[in-house]
């Protein structure tokens, strides 16, 4: 049962649940109309009573609240209600890249080497400020890299980072996943932060491979697959030497081989590596993942319309290509106008000569002295001997011949010249 409450938080949904905690997408409230969403990341039940386990989610909340980087998921609180402890976290509104590669992979949708590169640039300007800072987060994996659709990359989970002046902490099965595991903690040495970079290399690879580096049957043949793993052997079938490279070494199995630093990577992949995905192409890529309307942060909630004044809301985001399509529905609508006004010329062009020659139907009231008989005059660029047939303007035909218009052609043309460039120009 999804609980209600937890302090000043109301839950909206739950959003995940693991083993240890679960996480629920929640709105703080406040005064006049002031509403925020967050995630709301709460202990089970069943570890409320265990001390060791409270003292190390109260550790993470701390660590969290230190950081500060746009590649990191944002700690804002920490708390409690009732027997529950609750870290209340950023809301990145999209997913985990383990969601996202498997979408992908159903759905057949290609990684494009832009969308490849924005992430991986994410993760490691991530990793590099945290070691930065002396942590070591000891567990990164796909599911613990959140991407969004309005571009955000970020790290989540600290609950068994390691900073320093924490000494060696218990390597126990919660030290990481099987798939991401440098050789030298399998060998049982501690996490560093070289072994934070290998997993972040193994990322990178099976980003660009489009498939499991180290995948087995089970955890110890995932791990005896990392231990005769050979990085020079790793295939790049038409990849540039440059790029391969790179990889390769991001995922060497001596950590003297592989990458000092994650700004060293940076370096090199900006050198050989593919430019990162405008905003634009990312957009297109999550539609076709994804096609459903994404949700407003700041949207309001109608069960609690009551409870105070409106917020505000945030306008939706125009969509890719939104304003070509405006553009060209602009260009069609001045040139619809210019046809009817055409079309309302000519008719009364073709009409005036029987209106001049059409004698009064109503006998003048006041006698007056007949003036000398002229010869009604002929607008030079109509006719005067073509007879007209008044018809329904519901029934009326188009001629077979259209007589000369005072405006030309060409002008009436320019439109529609116009709005074929418009169409054709891309996005």
């Amino acid at each position: 049962m999804i609980p209600v409450r937890f302090g000043k938080y109301r839950v909206l949904r739950r959003i995940a649940s693991g083993g240890m905690a679960e996480v629920y997408l929640c709105r703080l409230t406040g005064e006049e109309g002031f509403r925020k969403r967050v995630a709301l990341k709460v202990v089970h039940p069943r570890h409320a009573d265990d001390p060791r386990f409270r003292e190390l989610f109260a550790r993470e909340a701390r660590l969290a609240a230190s950081l500060s980087h746009p590649n990191l998921v944002q700690v804002f609180d920490f708390g409690r209600e009732g027997d529950a402890h609750f870290l209340a976290m950023e809301h990145v509104e999209g997913w985990n890249l383990a969601q996202a590669a498997e979408q992908a992979r159903q759905l057949h949708v290609p990684i494009s080497p832009g969308v490849w590169r924005h992430w991986v640039d994410g993760i490691w300007s991530g990793l590099a400020y945290l070691h930065e800072k002396g942590v070591v987060h000891r567990d990164v994996s796909p599911a613990n890299v959140l991407v969004a659709r309005n571009g955000a990359v970020k790290i989540t989970d600290f609950g068994i980072s390691l900073a320093a002046g924490d000494g060696q902490a218990d390597e126990g099965s919660r030290a990481g996943k099987s798939g991401y595991l440098a050789p030298e903690r399998i060998r049982g040495e501690g996490a560093t932060s070289s072994s934070d970079l290998f997993a972040a290399g193994v990322i990178s690879v099976e980003l660009f491979l489009g498939r499991r580096l180290f995948e087995g049957d089970g955890p110890e043949e995932t791990l005896d697959r990392i231990r005769r793993f050979d990085a020079r052997t790793l295939p790049f079938p038409g990849v540039p030497h440059g790029l391969a490279g790179v990889l390769r070494k991001s995922v060497a199995a001596l950590p003297a081989d592989r990458y000092p630093g994650a700004a060293e990577f940076l370096v090199d992949l900006a050198r050989v590596g593919p430019l990162p995905a405008s905003g634009p192409v990312m957009g297109d890529f999550w539609d076709a993942l994804f096609p459903a309307a994404r949700e407003e942060e700041t949207a309001p909630d109608p069960a609690a319309e009551a409870e105070s004044r409106p917020a505000m809301v945030k306008e939706p985001e125009e969509r890719y290509g939104g304003r070509g399509r405006t553009v060209q529905a602009g260009a069609a609508a001045v040139f619809a106008a210019v046809i009817v006004g055409g079309v309302l010329l000519w008719k009364e062009v073709r009409q005036r000569p029987a209106i001049d020659t059409t004698p009064a139907s109503v006998a003048p009231v006041v006698p007056v002295v007949p003036a000398p008989t002229v010869a009604p005059a002929v607008p030079a660029a109509v006719p005067p001997t073509v007879p007209v047939e008044r018809k329904s303007p519901l029934r009326e035909s188009p001629p077979q011949a259209i007589p000369a218009s005072p405006v030309p052609l060409s002008t009436l043309a320019k439109p529609a010249a116009s709005l074929v460039r418009i169409e054709t120009d891309p996005p």
